[in-house]
């Protein structure tokens, strides 16, 4: 019958029980150390996606807010639609016709996101409008998309049925 080595009187198997107490180790520190990494990045990540969601509800109030001024214009009667609170000034004319930059301001406070507009082959322009404000030191800026049709004659002055086809807002950076 063989006899393996199982004594303590040879040195290669001391050697050997080191090694592998070595890499065992090593091993659990090395997965110890991951399994840590993984958690902190997982509450990072939670962490962050709430935030983004308390962002979200923040803006999500501020478009309410110009949403209930915009009813609130039409509802007194000082304002039709939706797009004359955008487009047109206290002197109800089309901000985006008038010359002077310092009368290109409209009833909601709006202005022209480009002051160049141009109308292409189309049938219709569409004119996009800012407005910014200013909350707990942040600008943001709240973006309006009026689609005209173009008449006859292809210039400014000749746009009509204006529709508000999008409004959303931003953080100013």
């Amino acid at each position: 019958m063989r006899k393996y080595c199982t004594t303590l009187k040879n040195k290669a198997y001391i050697f050997l029980e080191v090694i592998i107490i070595s890499f065992l180790f090593i091993s659990l520190t090395l997965f110890l150390q991951i399994l840590l990494n993984n958690s902190f990045k997982l509450y990072k990540v939670n962490y962050e996606t709430q935030e983004n969601f308390q962002n979200l509800d923040f803006l999500n109030e501020i478009m309410k807010a110009e949403i209930r001024n915009i009813e609130k214009n039409i509802n007194d009667g000082s304002i039709k639609n939706a797009v004359d609170y955008i487009v047109l000034n206290e002197a109800r004319e089309k901000i985006f016709l008038i010359v002077d930059p310092n009368k290109k301001i409209s009833l909601g406070g709006y202005t022209l996101l480009n002051d160049e507009i141009k109308i292409s082959i189309f049938n219709s322009v569409n004119i996009h409008f800012k407005k910014k404000i200013s909350i707990k030191d942040k600008n943001y800026l709240i973006l309006a998309t009026v689609k005209y049709e173009v008449g006859s004659s292809r210039d400014l002055g000749s746009l009509y049925n204006g529709v508000l086809t999008r409004m959303w807002i931003k953080e100013d950076v």
